[in-house]
């Protein structure tokens, strides 16, 4: 794990790499977590997550619904009561366990979508969750005790919190 102090005294701690990365956003206020890993890596995420002593998660940000990002977010809804804000494009894919598959770019990519999608689909299906918070652009965390501003991109959302 590899943390970061920012200027306003933020601390942002990447707790997985690889297929998709987690980071937990700390202000010794309040807990966010970004994004939530394939089921194959909550073991890890469960165990780096007590070893940094987080007993509860304020907010989860889904910043989208794949697999690779929103398996496990029942799992931490339900383990550290984390409030769940999710783009309101996005929101019915997670109250369905849904994988959405992207359409493809080019006439290529769109037959080999066309040909494997409701396979691979139907493999990366996750358990439901809903989320308390819809958001469609920004959403302002002040009145939860932080002056954190949500955004739909989470490179902007860190860049914010370095200045």
């Amino acid at each position: 794990m590899k943390t970061w102090t920012t200027k306003r005294g933020y601390k942002i701690t990447r707790i997985l790499s690889g297929i998709s990365k987690v980071f937990l956003l700390s202000n010794n206020e309040i807990n966010i977590l970004i994004d939530t890993s394939p089921q194959s890596q909550w073991h890890l995420l469960n165990r780096r997550l007590k070893k940094l002593d987080i007993s509860h998660i304020d907010f989860l940000i889904l910043t989208h619904t794949h697999y690779d990002h929103s398996t496990n977010s029942a799992k931490i809804k339900e383990h550290y009561g984390a409030k769940i804000i999710v783009h309101c494009d996005e929101a019915s894919y997670l109250a369905n366990g849904d994988n959405i598959i992207p359409q493809g770019t080019n006439f290529l990519s769109k037959l080999i979508v066309k040909a494997l999608s409701k396979p691979f689909q139907k493999s990366k299906r996750y358990p439901p969750s809903e989320c308390e918070i819809q958001v469609e652009t920004l959403f302002d965390l002040k009145p939860f005790g932080s002056t954190l501003i949500y955004c739909t991109h989470p490179v902007i959302l860190l860049v914010q919190l370095a200045w």
